[in-house]
């Protein structure tokens, strides 16, 4: 078994599609190296993430022990390697295909509420919450 350095993961609770992807990660997570972060929860401590509330809503972060903060792309390419599924992001490493991983991740980052909606993702309305 693969000791991996612990991992946590801040995401937006709110996204419907966001929460299904960390519980898809956490389900998987066999040597428990994800902790999951809400963003949303009054007790998440921004002062020792380094970024303010708005910062992580922009994008997905994690806190890679020995690492430090990573965003975006690198953030899945991590944690699916965690879970067994690294063969899933192993093309996000080559340069071209890293560029197009990348920019499609910042749009849909930014669309990421729009999205859910789209495709019926959204329980309770939860696809109406504003992101900037």
């Amino acid at each position: 078994m693969k000791n991996y350095p612990k991992m946590k993961i801040f995401y937006d609770s709110k996204c419907p599609l966001c929460s299904r992807e960390m519980n898809f990660l956490k389900k998987r997570d066999l040597h428990n190296s994800l902790q999951l972060v809400d963003i949303h929860a009054p007790s998440t401590n921004f002062s020792t993430i380094g970024k303010d509330k708005a910062q992580l809503m922009a994008k997905i972060h994690a806190n890679i022990e020995g690492r430090g903060l990573v965003s975006g792309v690198e953030v899945f390419r991590e944690a699916y390697s965690r879970v067994g599924l690294g063969w899933i992001m192993w093309i996000s490493k080559f340069p071209i295909f890293k560029q197009i991983f990348n920019l499609s991740y910042k749009v849909f980052a930014k669309y990421r509420v729009k999205i859910g909606s789209i495709i019926g993702s959204c329980p309770n309305d939860s696809c109406n919450i504003k992101i900037d």
